[in-house]
């Protein structure tokens, strides 16, 4: 008896690989076009949208049979781009809010802060 048949593995096949894959690459296209104004932000939001096309990937019979993973490496594998796209991206979020200040900063200051928040 095969040991991965006793356990069903998630898989990326149906609407939820669809929907990852198209917000995967449309947060990779616009880290993209971010490029010329930020170099390393730009970057942060494209590696965010190929974790998540990774994730889909790596996730997907198709990708696993390309690879040649096993059912549950590719599911370790997926779990973990997906876990590294969302860290990244709240990581963006988090950097932007506090360094950057985005529409709550002043004039004359050198940026804003969470101190704008309270």
């Amino acid at each position: 008896m095969n040991s991965h048949a006793a356990h069903p593995t998630p898989r990326f096949d149906g609407a939820a690989g669809v929907v990852t894959g198209a917000v995967g690459l449309a947060v990779l296209l616009y880290g993209l076009v971010l490029l010329p104004a930020s170099l390393l932000g730009g970057l942060h939001v494209a590696a965010v949208g190929a974790c998540f096309l990774a994730a889909v990937l790596v996730g997907s019979t198709w990708g696993r049979r390309r690879l040649g993973l096993a059912p549950g490496s590719g599911t370790s594998a997926a779990v973990a781009f997906l876990a590294t796209g969302l860290l990244l991206a709240a990581l963006f979020l988090a950097l932007d809010v506090m360094s950057f200040g985005g529409p709550f900063a002043e004039e004359g200051t050198s940026s804003g802060s969470l101190a704008h928040f309270f």
